[in-house]
Formats: structure tokens, C-alpha cells, sequence
């Protein structure tokens, strides 16, 4: 413990250093397929095991993700008292990573961070919605996957993931994944990039 505290910020700055220079969406999708193969949690989450109609081979399997409480619930029930002192605690906790990491007005930036979060949120399935299972299994073509699930630099992606000739990919929630499509073309870039930072220093 006394080692890593000893080293500080050092080890994160080559992290901090790359998501400052993102300059466009397509640098933002590769950020986050290189956040996926870190295994943080992104907007996109990728996963692979087997395909479940068909065991004999592996599938990549691309869900919604990217929320720092544990579901949408945690965002968007206001009449739980539980859930609203968890995100009072969340967002001074975003706040405070993003002090650490060096980032003037760590205040605001968190409240933007979190709005963008309680956006996600608002396009996530729901657990019901998430355990009916034959819903979950969306093939899809790499050739539509660009028609289908727009906003997304999805040859960047898929390069930064891992999984650039991947002929077929299964989408879980499909709703969700068109929703955070959106999100990615419409938000502000300079937020999606202080979400990376607060993640990337957790």
C-alpha cells in the first residue's frame, strides 16, 4: 500500500494523457474498445463465450454498460430514500476522482458525468426486461451493424476491442444499444472524455 501511494498519480498518466488528446467520435470508440479490453466498463460492453444457439463456436456478444451504480434504478427511482442518498454519495465520489486526477472543478465536471450516466441509464433495459432471455439474443451481420445501430464508429470499436473481422455479433439489448448510439453522437465529447478520466482513475 505504501508503494502505491508512493507512485501517486504516475502510473495513470499515460491513461489521462491519451484520453485528453481524443479529438473526435471515431477516437472516442477506440478509447472504449481499449477500455473493454482492459476490462473497464464502458457504454458498449463486450463479452465472449459461446454462442447460445450454437455451442460449437464462441460469439462476441456487445450489451449496455457504462453505469457506475449498480442499475438504472439507482438513477432514475426518486421514491426510494435509499436510492437517493446512494447517488448523493455517488456523485461526491466522481467528484473526488476526478480531483485526484487533477481536473479543475471537479464539482461541475461530476454533476455532467452523472447527467450523462442518468442518460444511459434512462435507455437501459430494466432487470425484468433483462431476464427474458430469448429477447437477449439479436444476431446481427458486421455488414448491417452500422445501418442498424447508428452513432457508433463501430470499425474503430471493434478494431480497439479485439474483434475487427468478426463476421456476426449477437446485440443483447437492442434498444438500449440504438439509445447509447445517440448518446455517442449527440453528447458533448469533452464529457464523454472527463466519464473516461472517472473511470479510468477508479
Amino acid at each position: 500500500e505504501a508503494t502505491i501511494e508512493a507512485k501517486g498519480l504516475a502510473p495513470l498518466k499515460p491513461h489521462l494523457v491519451a484520453i485528453s488528446a481524443i479529438a473526435d467520435r471515431a477516437q472516442l470508440a477506440l478509447a472504449f474498445g481499449n477500455m473493454n479490453r482492459a476490462g473497464v466498463g464502458t457504454p458498449l460492453d463486450f463479452d465472449f463465450d459461446q454462442d447460445r444457439k450454437n455451442p460449437e463456436v464462441y460469439a462476441v456478444y456487445i450489451g449496455q454498460g457504462g453505469l457506475g451504480l449498480p442499475d438504472r434504478d439507482y438513477y432514475l427511482d426518486g421514491k426510494n430514500p435509499k436510492f437517493a442518498e446512494v447517488r448523493g454519495k455517488y456523485l461526491t465520489h466522481i467528484a473526488a476522482m476526478l480531483r485526484l486526477a487533477g481536473m479543475a472543478d471537479p464539482e461541475a465536471r461530476a454533476k455532467a458525468i452523472f447527467a450523462l450516466e442518468t442518460k444511459l441509464a434512462e435507455v437501459h433495459w430494466s432487470k425484468v426486461e433483462e431476464r427474458q432471455e430469448e429477447k437477449r439474443y439479436n444476431p446481427i451481420s458486421r455488414l448491417d451493424l452500422d445501418n442498424a445501430y447508428p452513432g457508433v464508429d463501430w470499425t474503430a470499436l471493434l478494431t480497439a476491442a479485439g474483434v475487427p473481422d468478426q463476421k456476426e455479433l449477437i446485440i443483447s439489448e437492442p434498444s438500449a444499444i440504438k439509445g447509447t448510439g445517440k448518446l455517442l453522437a449527440s453528447e458533448p465529447l469533452e464529457t464523454w472524455k472527463d466519464y473516461q478520466i472517472g473511470r479510468a482513475n477508479v
